[in-house]
């Protein structure tokens, strides 16, 4: 009986080395030329992000073979991405993989232009919309769950709104999502509220703006436009 556990414990200690290296292949793995796969197959990723603590405005683009988490790829030769008739620059940095601008200040609306090794032209735009915490916001309290009313307007149908919660020795957290059209507030629920101790704790809270990329190949994209406030600190209680 304790050989026969033995050896499951051996299998299972083997089969959890084996997803994990999985993993850490997928999650280091090299960029490929574009000129090397259909061009028809190449999956665009599209971000416009502003960061309020920093007053600044980043954009990302990203390639991929066949859909989002397909092979990562650098363009080839002759094939170019830039952003407001700016051309963005190749960042492999910790297998980032991503073609990269950015802008002191905030910038609404950006477009992008990229066009593949056979010379077709897609042409897209990413859309940021603002949202901050209320200046009221001090103390919440974990005994019920707690609404909290954003300054900026109501959700439009391809938005959401994402708050995170971490303790200041972020031992703990917690997420929480708002994706309804027309909303003006999130709930902390009393459930996630409870998995962090009482204290000093940090919020964030990001917009998201996802709407249907207008140009695309077969393969699909995403254009997305985020716009995050600057954390605030409250006080959690019981």
């Amino acid at each position: 009986m304790q050989t026969q556990i033995q050896s499951t414990l051996k299998l299972l200690l083997l089969l959890f080395t084996v997803i994990s290296l999985s993993g850490l292949t997928q999650s280091c793995q090299k960029a490929e030329d574009s000129a090397d796969v259909n061009q028809d197959r190449i999956h665009q990723y599209l971000e416009l992000f502003y960061d309020e603590a920093q007053d600044k405005t980043y954009a990302y683009a990203q390639f991929r073979f066949g859909n989002a988490i397909g092979t990562p790829l650098k363009l080839a030769t002759n094939a170019t991405v830039s952003v407001e008739g700016n051309t963005m620059s190749w960042n492999d940095n910790f297998n980032l993989n991503r073609y990269e601008w950015e802008w002191t200040g905030k910038r609404s609306t950006a477009t992008f232009t990229y066009k593949d090794n056979d010379g077709n032209t897609f042409v897209n735009m990413a859309t940021i919309n603002d949202i901050g915490f209320p200046a009221s916001l001090d103390t919440i309290s974990k005994d019920s769950s707690y609404n909290l009313t954003w300054t900026g307007n109501s959700l439009n149908a391809d938005e959401s709104v994402w708050v995170s919660i971490n303790e200041d020795n972020e031992a703990n957290a917690a997420t929480f999502n708002q994706n309804n059209e027309g909303a003006t507030s999130i709930t902390l629920t009393k459930d996630g509220l409870s998995k962090i101790d009482p204290s000093s704790v940090t919020l964030w809270i990001d917009r998201n703006n996802k709407p249907d990329i207008d140009q695309a190949t077969t393969a699909g994209g995403i254009v997305v436009g985020k716009y995050r406030d600057t954390a605030t600190d409250v006080i959690l209680i019981e």
